[in-house]
């Protein structure tokens, strides 16, 4: 048989008081981190867009950038919240494996950018097609494609350069054609 002594039962009593306590109060999301373009975003476009840019105005992380890195953070918010679901989950990808890129890589992408969006549609593709086919080989088998597409004016002379400034960089794949950050 079980005896309760008065310490036990005492303990036991605040012990369910701390946790009733403990069950009722609200839980509380820390504010998502910023610590790239992409990071943290994913969360804000869950909510209305008033809300969403309260939130983000509030965040810690937003309140050390800028003024000129705020603005840009919030531009891409309300681009972001005007975005149908599957884009806006396609960007947030993009713009979080962008992040992870060194800072030269950065710079390059967004030459590289320059130059896709010049391209008439057609060449993108071309351009797509051959940065996708090209980046798994190795660089010997590289430099015969490379010429071999320069032989049959799939690519321009400026656009060949882009590609090789991209193969250069390594860029991953899905960058290449993603939406400029």
């Amino acid at each position: 048989m079980l005896r309760w002594s008065r310490g036990s039962c005492v303990f036991l009593l605040v012990l369910l008081a701390a946790a009733t306590v403990v069950a009722q109060r609200p839980h509380r999301r820390s504010p998502p981190r910023l610590t790239s373009p992409g990071a943290g975003l994913h969360r804000l476009t869950q909510l209305p867009p008033p809300e969403s840019e309260q939130r983000l105005r509030q965040n810690p992380d937003f309140q050390r950038l800028s003024p000129e890195t705020q603005q840009k953070m919030l531009r891409r918010l309300k681009r972001l919240n005007a975005m149908p679901p599957q884009k806006q989950k396609r960007v947030i990808r993009h713009l979080r494996a962008f992040g992870k890129l060194t800072a030269q890589q950065q710079a390059g992408l967004r030459q590289v950018y320059a130059q896709y969006s010049k391209m008439p549609s057609a060449d993108q593709l071309a351009f797509r097609t051959a940065y996708h086919s090209l980046r798994p080989m190795a660089p010997a088998a590289r430099q015969q494609y490379l010429a071999q597409l320069q032989q049959q004016h799939s690519l321009t002379a400026p656009e060949l350069v882009t590609l090789r400034h991209a193969l250069d960089l390594d860029l991953p794949a899905d960058l290449v054609s993603a939406p400029d950050p």
